[in-house]
């Protein structure tokens, strides 16, 4: 379930176009927005990693990143092949996270925008750029901002099953995860031998895992994230686990509106 790459991505967007608000396109205005940049890192960006650095080479604003975390360094591995993909969730989650005033002055900047991801200091994970002309012709392919959120919405899961399957505990195993015309799906494979339990069982602890699962979405910012971009596409939550080897079926369901409301913390 965890979508913390992508977010990260999103995360960096939202901050550069926050602080392009009251510059213009001379050169100097320019530099001195990027050192001002600069000044604010390191900071951290959920609970993935940090941006420590901010530099302006040619017209490329470059974020230079640390991812921190191990799981997370193993999973950006998994993703280098999907580069296209994964500049696709940039871009979309740029033009879609800031007003337009603020997105109209950056693309008539016309600057890049290019992410350095990097293991500590040193290692390179992997780089890509954001283009000046490809985000102006995304802005123009698209006829609403929810079909954009769909777009993102699809391309976050598609990449989230890249690292698939993920062992949650020792009995249960997250195998993938799809977004219907509905709903957003988690999937799970539960050992009913190791859990020394029928998944049937389950059924009786419904209301406190209900409770459980809106607690860590409401309070982890990556899912109240995702709760309220699925709650604008009027898309609800499904936990949905398949006992091995039973073959039942137990299933957790969060209606838009809770979701709206309860996994993304109200807000």
């Amino acid at each position: 379930m965890k979508l913390r790459f992508q977010f990260f991505l999103v995360f960096l967007s939202a901050v550069l176009l926050l602080s392009l608000t009251g510059c213009n396109s001379d050169r100097k205005r320019l530099e001195n927005f990027v050192t001002l940049l600069d000044k604010q890192c390191p900071y951290p960006v959920d609970d993935f990693g940090r941006c420590v650095g901010v530099t302006l080479v040619d017209d490329t604003i470059v974020y230079n990143c640390q991812a921190t975390d191990s799981d997370t360094k193993k999973s950006l591995e998994k993703l280098t092949g999907q580069r296209h993909n994964l500049v696709k969730v940039a871009e979309l989650g740029l033009l879609l996270n800031q007003d337009q005033k603020s997105l109209d002055k950056l693309l008539a900047w016309g600057v890049d925008v290019k992410y350095d991801v990097r293991d500590g200091l040193s290692k390179p994970i992997f780089a890509f750029t954001l283009r000046n002309d490809s985000l102006k012709n995304l802005q123009q392919r698209y006829a609403n901002r929810d079909e954009m959120r769909l777009e993102l919405l699809t391309l976050q899961t598609e990449l989230s099953n890249v690292k698939l399957p993920i062992r949650v505990d020792a009995y249960t195993l997250f195998t993938h995860q799809e977004i219907t015309a509905t709903d957003l799906v988690y999937t799970y494979t539960v050992d009913e031998r190791q859990m020394g339990l029928p998944l049937s069982m389950l059924k009786a602890e419904t209301a406190s895992m209900r409770g459980s699962i809106a607690k860590k979405w409401a309070t982890t910012p990556e899912l109240s994230k995702q709760a309220r971009l699925l709650a604008k596409l009027n898309r609800g939550v499904v936990y949905h686990y398949q006992g091995n080897p039973s073959g039942d079926v137990f299933e957790l369901r969060f209606t838009p509106r809770e979701t709206a409301t309860k996994l993304a913390g109200g807000k």
